[in-house]
Formats: C-alpha cells, structure tokens, sequence
C-alpha cells in the first residue's frame, strides 16, 4: 500500500514538472513571438521615416571645402563606434582635433568668426574627451552625441562639399534621442554598436 503511494506521488510530481516546463516553454514562444512582432513594427517605422524624410527636409548648405578633413575625420570616429573599436575613435579623434587648431580661419567670413569660434571651442572639447578615452566606449559616445551637433552647426555655418545625412536613434540617452551625421543612406548606429546596429532613421539631409 505504502509503495502504491509513494508510486502516484512520484508520477504527480513528474506530471507538474511536465506541465511547468510546457507553461514555461509557451510563455517564452510568446514573449519571442512578441519581441519578433515589436521588431518588425519598429524596423517598418524607420523604413516609412527614412522614407518620407528623404522627400522631406533639406539643409542647403555653401559648397565648401574647407571643412573637408574635419568632416573625414568625424566619420571615422562615427564608423568605429558603430564597429565597437574605441581605440580607432580615439585616434580619429585626435585627428579630428589638429583638424580643428590647421584650419585656414582665413578662408571663414568675418560675420561668422564668433560663431565658428563658439562652436570649434565646444567640438575640441569634446573630441578631446574621446580621444583621451580609448578604454571607455560608454563616454566617448556620450561626447559623440554632443560633437555631432556641433559638426551639424559647423556644416550649416561653412558648407560642406558632399551631401551628408543626419540620422536619429530614438532609443539613446534614456529614450531622449541621439543624432549622427553619415555619409550614406544606411543607418550604422554608433550609438549602440553590434547590440543595435540598425536603430535610427534619417531625419534630415545635408546637400
């Protein structure tokens, strides 16, 4: 009798077990199956964005030259972040900054020199920062974010010799946004790297 107990108790452990892992099991297929219908919906937005920013807003910029090999150097901090590599960023970054102290102010219209001074001060410190943090990928894209407004105010206030995108990632900086300047129609986020590599859309082009 004893042994016929402990035989059911047996089975009805076994059976609960079963059943855990089943209602476990489906519980993640669900969650799966969510998290695949909430990626799709946010890849479609950033398709149906990109979209009708493409037709949408244009900043027509001076055809310049002289910010040539700032812009250059920017984008090579922007792609290494995107590829997680912070020791190539901050070497593009120290590049970036003697681009900043060789370039030719002679060639700068004197109506703009406050605000180019203005805006070169704020880019240098923050390519500074990224360039002394080549062990830190978190902080040099804190500054990233920060240099790339700058890189926009400068391009708005010079010109530019190519036509340039500025992109978003509505995720970085707790939800409140980033932006980056690319030099092609694909989104790289530099933002979140491998972990999110195409998050953002383009909101504005640069021509």
């Amino acid at each position: 009798m004893l042994k016929s107990i402990i035989s059911i108790a047996v089975v009805s452990l076994l059976l609960m077990s079963c059943n855990s892992e089943k209602e476990s099991h489906s519980e993640d297929h669900h969650n799966s199956s969510s998290m695949s219908e909430d990626n799709h919906e946010h890849e479609h937005n950033s398709k149906v964005e990109e979209s009708s920013m493409d037709k949408g807003i244009k900043n027509n910029v001076a055809k310049n030259s002289i910010l040539t090999a700032i812009i250059d150097n920017y984008l090579q901090i922007k792609n290494s972040l995107f590829q997680d590599n912070s020791k190539t960023a901050a070497t593009a970054a120290k590049m970036l900054y003697d681009s900043f102290k060789n370039l030719d102010k002679s060639k700068i219209e004197k109506s703009k020199m406050k605000e180019y001074n203005d805006i070169v001060e704020d880019a240098m410190e923050h390519a500074e920062h990224i360039g002394e943090n080549a062990d830190n990928i978190d902080h040099q894209r804190e500054h990233f974010e920060i240099l790339s407004t700058d890189i926009v105010d400068l391009i708005k206030l010079l010109g530019t010799d190519r036509t340039l995108f500025v992109d978003k990632c509505p995720m970085y900086n707790d939800g409140k946004g980033g932006k980056w300047i690319s030099e092609s129609k694909e989104i790289n986020n530099p933002f979140y790297g491998s972990n999110m590599p195409k998050c953002g859309s383009i909101i504005s082009t640069i021509k």
